[in-house]
């Protein structure tokens, strides 16, 4: 839960030391396992199992219990789940006694109450916030709590001792490795799928803002395709391969997706005084230079793709051969454990 995006004094008070980040609800259960070695997250061991089917009602069939291979039995596990069910945004709150922030907060997000409902609020933002406070909000029905929490055999290794949501644990492993590296300034993690891209905004080691935007890699092979009578799949191959310019093709799609964010930026330079940096693209999709051509030439700065490991250091052969090159997919998992951990 947001809970776990934390100030560098908290996450100090961490007592969490061998821990692994399982992520659900994607195509395959993916495990992370970090154990803390000279105040740094150590990545210990990287690998998948097949998907645990999450219940997507509240009278479905108690979950069989999951036993992780003896490599990712650590301490205790943190959870991050993905699932139809459960949502996440950011909220703007005008300042209010404390003890009717929570209240108003629920009120905002829109959440059932307890107990057929959870949600936490954890507090972002800068330092412009003089009328008003920056939440992250995230929430999923109980019954989802619930089966998550008995998901693991008692009086085994790993423990159950978090759980948050997926977009939030994504963010988590990010703020936990370019967002803290380039704290004087501000970066811009931009997380690249199919039909879709999500920016977040990061300044002085903290997200200040996050837009999601419906243009995604999918609309970029979608136009090739149209201009080149292809299938999409081919399309894809040829842009991925570098084996043509598609600048004239893809440039319409691209500038206007550009042009926002470049709003976006501007907004936070005045509100919050965020000096951009760098700007990090990640997926599947984001060492195709279109992407990065596009976003230096419309920002003004570097951009770099961001590979979620880079900034731990890995036990030798902590990623099997066959999973090389998929690291993006691990990125939740990672974000969960370091979540947990304390961002070590």
């Amino acid at each position: 839960m947001p809970e776990a995006l934390k100030n560098k004094k908290e996450v100090q008070q961490s007592r969490y030391n061998d821990v692994v980040g399982i992520e659900l609800g994607g195509p395959m259960l993916r495990l992370v396992r970090l154990r803390r070695k000279n105040d740094q997250a150590e990545v210990i061991e990287i690998g998948e199992l097949p998907p645990v089917n999450l219940p997507q009602y509240e009278t479905a069939p108690v979950l069989a219990e999951l036993r992780v291979p003896k490599q990712f039995a650590a301490s205790y596990a943190a959870f991050a789940i993905g699932h139809p069910q459960t949502a996440m945004r950011m909220i703007s709150l005008r300042k209010a006694p404390e003890e009717d922030e929570e209240v108003a907060l629920a009120e905002l997000f829109g959440a059932s109450p307890p107990p057929d409902h959870r949600a936490a609020f954890a507090r972002v933002g800068g330092e412009f916030e003089r009328e008003e406070k920056l939440y992250v909000a995230a929430g999923l029905p109980d019954y989802l709590a619930v089966a998550v929490a008995n998901l693991l055999p008692e009086a085994r290794r790993p423990a159950p001792a978090s759980l948050q949501l997926s977009e939030v644990a994504r963010l988590n492993a990010f703020a936990m490795g370019p967002a803290r590296r380039l704290a004087e300034g501000g970066v811009i993690y931009m997380q690249i799928d199919e039909s879709d891209s999500t920016v977040s905004i990061f300044n002085r080691g903290r997200l200040i803002a996050q837009r999601q935007f419906p243009v995604g890699n999918g609309a970029i092979v979608a136009q090739v395709a149209q201009q080149f009578g292809l299938s999409n799949t081919l399309a894809e191959e040829l842009l991925n391969e570098n084996q043509i310019d598609p600048s004239n093709i893809i440039n319409p799609v691209l500038e206007p997706l550009f042009r926002q964010i470049s709003m976006s930026t501007d907004f936070v330079a005045r509100r919050d005084d965020c000096h951009l940096r760098r700007i990090f693209l990640a997926g599947r999709f984001a060492g195709t230079r279109h992407w990065m051509q596009m976003a230096e030439s419309a920002l003004g700065v570097e951009a770099e793709i961001w590979m979620p490991f880079d900034d731990h250091p890995q036990r030798v052969r902590a990623m099997p051969k066959a999973l090389i090159g998929r690291e993006f997919d691990f990125t939740i998992a990672l974000g969960a454990a370091l979540a947990l951990m304390g961002g070590a």
